[in-house]
């Protein structure tokens, strides 16, 4: 019954690994600071440039033709 249990515990601990290693060296990780991918890398730098203060939402928006 221990074995099974220490098991159990390794298979948990290895997925844990590799799921903390995937967010950290992936570059489609939510963690990674940029991503390959245009529209995902775009949306990125946009909300990276509005939560620093770079741009302002009046200033994206008066620039849409009507």
């Amino acid at each position: 019954m221990t074995k099974k249990i220490g098991r159990i515990i390794l298979i948990v601990v290895m997925i844990m690994l590799v799921i903390g290693l995937s967010l950290v060296t992936m570059s489609a990780s939510p963690l990674y600071r940029t991503n390959q991918w245009v529209d995902t890398n775009a949306m990125f730098s946009m909300g990276r440039a509005l939560a620093s203060g770079w741009c302002r939402i009046a200033t994206l928006s008066s620039n849409v033709v009507r």
